[in-house]
């Protein structure tokens, strides 16, 4: 199943708002085909870092952040988990080896423009 046809469930309305979609674990396994486990209670636990990769945030920036993806086309799915703060999963595609190993700055006393550099140490006057 494609990112669109997940979208198209509408597990988060027009609003941004989530709406609860509840499947079986059976069904996120033949009809997503996503890694899910299941507990006695009828949880279903989707574990990310392996085929599915995930980007978590704050639920109002998650409502934003979908509705820019939706204007472009490029909404997929997203994981509402509700609690104390409701925050958003969006699923992504796994990443690659070459996406995982980032080069940092190198190290000098100068730091090239838009990168970090490291806190300066206060000098006695």
């Amino acid at each position: 199943m494609t990112a669109a046809n997940i979208a198209a469930l509408h597990a988060v309305d027009g609003d941004g708002r989530p709406e609860p979609v509840a499947f079986e674990v059976s069904e996120y396994r033949s009809v997503l085909h996503w890694p899910v486990d299941g507990d006695t209670r009828g949880g279903a636990y989707l574990e990310l870092g392996g085929d599915i990769g995930g980007l978590r945030m704050r639920a109002g920036l998650g409502a934003e952040v979908q509705w820019w993806l939706r204007l472009r086309m490029l909404a997929g799915p997203v994981l509402a988990t509700p609690g104390k703060r409701t925050e958003w999963t969006f699923l992504t595609q796994p990443m690659t080896d070459e996406q995982r190993r980032r080069a940092l700055p190198p190290a000098s006393n100068r730091s090239p423009p838009g990168s970090c550099s490291p806190p300066r140490t206060p000098t006695a006057p």
